[in-house]
């Protein structure tokens, strides 16, 4: 990554440089309690000067951590500070032994080629694992949403350093990537869709092992009714009469009732699981007409 051009003025003996070198930034991942080495330059340079902005506080000034091959003897750290000096290749290194929280930040090298003086940053970051992965409005591993209605599913963690990869999938066929601490998918809710699990997952070097997390979708929708015997039926005088009706919805049921439009439905309902049956001894000729079955449930009154 490249930052615009900046002035710097740069003391090396009694000479003043000004700087017209463009300025790099790059990024170093370490673990914790281990050592790290900051490259600061990959060609031969005549002196360079380490500088460090504490971590999450960018308004704070740089703080001078070496000068050549001299160690600042002010800073807290300074037992843990190394410079390695290749003097044949003229290259510089800063070297951080047992890394540890408190060495996160960025660090400012600069360095004099010829007359000119170019810094190169580097962003040093404590690795981590992520955490605490889950699905948004998770209820008991179950997200619901009402039929025709858009719902997005929702995957967030607590990102990790670096950042982690985020997966979602679903056993409807839905395959999506993404990073950043989170993942969305929207969508339009129909009744196939119901019961349909969701899965993410968080893929990360600092895991042995993925997180993982489920979810399933309920859809709410309003009752589907049909009369098993069909809808024209020629039955005997004195005959008896039985209709079932069948019905599907989510959630289950209010109320269910028998109507006529000239006879009052009093004979006997008997439940069979999720169906009804309207049973009627000796059919009479006040029995003609249309029998309607209603269903009610929360989606539909």
């Amino acid at each position: 990554m490249t930052i615009p051009n900046k002035v710097v003025l740069f003391y090396l003996g009694l000479f003043n440089y000004k700087c017209l070198g463009d300025l790099q930034i790059d990024k170093v991942y370490a673990t914790t309690g281990a050592a790290v080495t900051l490259d600061c330059s990959k060609v031969a340079v005549n002196g360079s000067r380490w500088s460090r902005q504490p971590n999450r506080d960018h308004n704070t000034s740089y703080i001078l951590y070496t000068d050549g091959t001299t160690i600042n003897p002010h800073i807290r750290n300074k037992e843990r500070i190394r410079i390695i000096y290749d003097q044949r290749r003229g290259i510089y290194q800063l070297k951080i032994l047992k890394v540890s929280e408190t060495d996160e930040g960025k660090y400012s090298c600069s360095y004099l080629l010829g007359t000119v003086v170019h810094e190169y940053y580097v962003s040093l970051k404590i690795t981590r694992p992520p955490s605490n992965l889950k699905f948004l409005n998770n209820n008991r591993g179950f997200i619901a949403g009402t039929e025709g209605h858009n719902v997005t599913i929702s995957c967030l963690v607590d990102s990790g350093v670096p950042p982690e990869t985020l997966y979602l999938q679903s056993t409807n066929g839905l395959a999506k990537e993404g990073s950043h601490g989170h993942i969305n998918h929207s969508l339009v809710l129909n009744r196939p869709m119901n019961g349909t699990s969701f899965t993410c997952e968080a893929k990360s070097d600092q895991l042995v092992v993925p997180l993982v997390s489920q979810i399933q979708l309920l859809i709410k929708y309003k009752p589907t009714v049909h009369i098993e015997e069909g809808s024209r039926l020629i039955v005997k005088e004195g005959d008896n009469l039985v209709l079932t009706c069948n019905f599907s919805c989510y959630p289950d049921l209010r109320s269910l009732e028998w109507k006529h439009m000239s006879y009052i439905v009093d004979e006997m309902n008997t439940k069979y699981g999720s169906t009804r049956r309207l049973e009627i001894s000796q059919v009479r000729t006040t029995h003609s007409g249309a029998f309607i079955c209603k269903v009610t449930n929360e989606i539909h009154q």
